[in-house]
């Protein structure tokens, strides 16, 4: 049996997954799960999933959609059925085939990087699995093996080596900073010589893009009334600085700036007191899908940084390329 090298970026918001450079090979969807409604009726088909073994649940923007997702996001979110259902929907997206071998590469947020957090991913990751979604044969996934890693560590991998697993640009092999800005949370990481990580330089805060998408919605609402937004269309405002309403194109740039202001001081502000201003830093990274929202604020205040330029994708991708370079010395092949 052949093993397929995957990322699998399990975000509080969002799962990224991507298995190839090929633009076909990455998959992403919210974060949700909900039970399956006793009365379902559509016209147009949606490409919406329906988890029905092991679990009967919607998942995805389906749960999001149609019914009240169910929420559990803590630290023992890895042990519920919202983090294993979506991690199957992610294995089952990513291979057409019924019985598929995966080494998967995944992360956890720098502040859960622990051996018993590691443990506990792992534990639910191994064996054998099978999936079924709604209009789809049943698959079986193979799992023998995995790699669990700090998730910021996804973007400095997806520069610093390949697709093939060869490595990538040099001077990600430095003293690097990586500021990852997620839904929930914003992870820290720090690596020196050899991308080794600098513990005391490394930590998560309760600060992310979603944070301030609540705010900006909340603002709306009383601004602008019977505006009825969702999530995406309110992160849609924030990078435009514009919105409709009642036929008229509104410009509420400086109410989104203002908004935004007190979250990125906390990133940024965070960063300098970890890294001492990132000066003798060869390199610092701003990553992750709140980096959309809040990455430029955050660069301009630390008077220096790259915005990747993939970010939403940029730690599944450095998993996948990981987890090609783990084949090439024989780990993860069978």
């Amino acid at each position: 049996m052949n093993f397929k090298a995957g990322g699998y970026d399990q975000g509080y918001k969002e799962i990224k997954v991507y298995w190839g450079p090929d633009a076909r090979c990455r998959v992403s969807f919210p974060t949700a799960i909900a039970p399956v409604p006793t009365r379902r009726f559509g016209i147009q088909p949606v490409d919406y999933h329906v988890l029905t073994s092991p679990f009967h649940y919607l998942v995805g923007q389906a749960a999001v959609d149609l019914a009240e997702p169910l929420t559990l996001k803590d630290r023992d979110w890895i042990l519920s059925d919202e983090w294993f259902a979506t991690w199957l929907l992610g294995l089952s997206l990513s291979s057409g085939g019924v019985d598929q071998g995966v080494f998967p590469v995944l992360g956890l947020p720098t502040n859960f990087f622990t051996d018993q957090d590691i443990q506990m991913v792992a534990d639910r990751v191994l064996g054998v699995h099978k999936v079924q979604r709604e209009g789809y044969p049943e698959q079986t996934f193979t799992i023998k093996d995995c790699r669990v890693i700090p998730q910021p560590y996804g973007t400095l991998l997806s520069l610093g080596l390949t697709h093939t697993g060869k490595q990538g640009d040099p001077s990600m092999f430095g003293y690097i900073g990586i500021v990852d800005i997620g839904g929930k949370t914003t992870n820290y990481l720090s690596v020196k010589n050899g991308m080794n990580m600098v513990a005391g330089e490394s930590k998560s805060i309760t600060v992310g893009g979603w944070n301030v998408v609540q705010e900006l919605g909340a603002w709306i609402d009383d601004t602008y009334r019977g505006l009825e937004l969702n999530v995406h269309e309110i992160a849609q405002v924030m990078q435009t600085g514009t919105l409709s309403y009642e036929g008229k194109s509104k410009q509420v740039s400086a109410q989104v700036a203002e908004i935004a202001e007190p979250f990125a001081r906390k990133v940024y502000t965070e960063a300098t007191h970890l890294w001492n201003g990132g000066k003798g830093m060869d390199e610092i990274l701003i990553t992750g899908g709140g980096s959309l929202l809040l990455g430029k604020l955050v660069r301009k205040h630390l008077g220096r940084g790259t915005l990747v330029k993939d970010p939403v994708f940029a730690n599944a991708m450095g998993y996948y390329n990981f987890a090609r370079m783990l084949q090439g010395k024989g780990i993860g092949v069978s």
